[in-house]
């Protein structure tokens, strides 16, 4: 057994934060991530809630959930999209949503924490609210973070 990777791969950290002014968010719409920090030069670029990644890199994505939901039995899910195809994805697509489900039953909770693991990507990306009760909002919270590891292929 060896400790030196045989090919070695170069990586870049990258958190994109929502700032806590997206308020009344309701099933269907993005999660805006205003504010991105990077641990380098990458290719992560957002705007208006969609996140486009470079096509040449390997990304592992997790969403870490944080909102004000209208009480506490409310459900709420953070799931991935694909808004090249406007289309969800799944967890045959390697995208596991984020989602806390009080009304699913005393040990059915959930995960505050989604993940997605995209190789090569073709297209663009966006995380949307689900589960909200009809006519129902939450308030997203400035807690509510995309971390990015972008991977050299």
């Amino acid at each position: 057994m060896s400790y030196r990777c045989r090919a070695p791969k170069s990586t870049i950290l990258i958190q994109l934060s929502a700032d806590g002014t997206q308020t009344a968010a309701a099933n269907g719409d993005r999660i805006l991530f205003p504010t991105k920090k990077s641990s380098g030069s990458d290719g992560v670029t957002h705007s208006s809630g969609t996140i486009s990644l470079d096509s040449t890199k390997t990304y592992y994505i997790s969403v870490h959930v944080d909102c004000n939901r209208p009480s506490a039995t409310s459900d709420f899910s953070a799931q991935w999209y694909n808004e090249t195809a406007s289309t969800q994805l799944t967890r045959s697509d390697g995208a596991f949503e984020a989602r806390f489900l009080p009304s699913g039953g005393v040990y059915y909770n959930g995960s505050t924490l989604g993940q997605l693991t995209l190789v090569n990507p073709s297209f663009d990306i966006s995380v949307k609210v689900a589960q909200l009760g009809a006519g129902t909002t939450a308030n997203i919270s400035s807690f509510f973070h995309l971390f990015i590891i972008e991977i050299d292929n």
